[in-house]
């Protein structure tokens, strides 16, 4: 079975996306824990001033400034993130190395066979560890790495039905488990 067409931009997860969808809840736990740390670097120099005797009524602007800048480097560190992977993306394309708009194929067989941007590869079924839709299609997480089946590469809804059960039947009892919204999809039993 062989499905193809054209993948646009946003058709993938992102990379917060998928790193919930493997971690869980242990995603956003790191996202806290890197802010806790932020807002104890920045109460640091406060909390040492009180430990070493300098009490007074007037630290509470002190305070309120600790966790304005502890704020302000959150923030900034997670829109430097993300425009270095948007920026990363324009340099790609105007190397010519890829395109916004690029067509691709995945050929369910022994193994997944892709064909995008001139590339083809091979990966065997033990590689692919879930199954789950999102947004507009199906996603095939091969390790961290997200592989995009939009819904409109098939002709409608009972179409993606013979695809998304051709792949849960090569992939490992495991991944096949992690997959529970494919499985409802194709009523799995």
């Amino acid at each position: 079975m062989v499905v193809s067409g054209k993948l646009r931009r946003g058709d993938a997860p992102g990379e917060w996306q998928v790193h919930r969808r493997i971690l869980g809840r242990r995603a956003g736990a790191v996202a806290m824990l890197t802010g806790a740390f932020l807002l104890l670097a920045a109460y640091l120099p406060w909390a040492a001033a009180v430990a070493a005797g300098w009490p007074s009524q007037e630290q509470g602007p002190l305070a309120l400034v600790g966790t304005v800048a502890a704020l302000i480097v959150y923030l900034t560190m997670a829109y430097q993130n993300a425009w270095r992977v948007a920026s990363v993306a324009k340099a790609v394309i105007g190397r010519g190395a890829g395109a916004s708009v690029q067509q691709v194929s995945y050929a369910v067989g022994d193994a997944l066979r892709t064909e995008a941007s001139g590339t083809t590869s091979e990966v065997q079924w033990r590689m692919v560890t879930e199954v789950f839709p999102f947004k507009d299609g199906w996603v095939l997480l091969i390790g961290s790495r997200a592989y995009p089946v939009p819904f409109r590469f098939f002709a409608d809804v009972e179409a993606q039905r013979p695809f998304v059960r051709a792949v849960l039947e090569r992939v490992t009892p495991e991944a096949r488990e992690r997959s529970a919204e494919a499985r409802e999809f194709v009523l799995w039993s």
